[in-house]
């Protein structure tokens, strides 16, 4: 009889374990799904300069944008100083780092955005493409560093988290690897010149940065990073509560 109902606490306990683990899986899932439906549902359409702010589209990006750095950069900064660093906090830290590194990104090629098109502002598109990928490289290396040092005592604790580290710039340095040789075949094709990439353009709407790709990238990056916090943040809620109401 007594170990009938031991095993029954333990089954108890099990179903417990499970239901605190899938209940803010489920609803933080669902969370994304809607916001995934929303933005492939949505049909907006944005300017050639979105900083105009002529249409929806471009308020919306530049809204969650800004949105975006606020938040993870508040909620990284509150995690370091109140030293939360279990898993939920360190996962924001790296978040945060991880979008500082595509805000600065972003930055260098505005110092060319909506130049006239001509063969000499196409010139400074292709110098400044390339000092964005150079300062990539800078950057990804100089985010890992931080982050390792920021969240050295989880290291001690287990190294899985130098991988967690690790996967946001090995995804973000395999997008940047692709778009570059791209980008490089192209400039250095035998059909290439400046004059003919104003030629091109000069009849659309599209501006000289078409040619950075991994730029518009990045915009949808600081986006996608402000999603996965928000889940983390509304999983991080949940999970507590139950575990709580224990």
């Amino acid at each position: 009889m007594v170990k009938a109902k031991d095993r029954i606490k333990k089954i108890r306990a099990t179903l417990y374990r499970l239901l605190v683990l899938l209940i803010p899986v489920v609803i933080t899932l669902a969370f994304l799904w809607i916001v995934s439906s929303f933005f492939l549902s949505y049909q907006g359409e944005t300017s050639k300069n979105i900083l105009s702010l002529k249409t929806n589209a471009d308020k919306l990006i530049l809204g969650l944008m800004l949105l975006s750095v606020i938040v993870t950069s508040v909620i990284a900064i509150y995690k370091l100083r109140k030293k939360s660093l279990d898993n939920f906090g360190s996962i924001n830290i790296i978040a945060g780092i991880f979008n500082i590194e595509l805000v600065i990104l972003l930055i260098i090629p505005f110092t060319v955005f909506g130049l006239a098109i001509n063969s000499k502002n196409i010139q400074k598109v292709v110098i400044n493409t390339k000092i964005f990928y150079c300062s990539a490289l800078v950057l990804v290396g100089l985010g890992v560093i931080v982050l390792i040092y920021l969240l050295r005592e989880r290291l001690k604790q287990n190294n899985w988290w130098l991988f967690i580290i690790f996967a946001p710039h090995i995804l973000l340095g395999w997008i940047l690897k692709r778009d570059y040789g791209g980008f490089d075949d192209f400039i250095h094709s035998d059909s290439f010149s400046f004059s003919k990439v104003s030629e091109m353009l000069h009849h659309t709407e599209l501006d000289g940065l078409m040619l950075n790709q991994s730029w518009f990238k990045c915009m949808a990056g600081i986006i996608i990073v402000l999603v996965v916090v928000i889940g983390l943040e509304i999983y991080e809620i949940i999970y507590k509560k139950i575990k709580i109401k224990k």
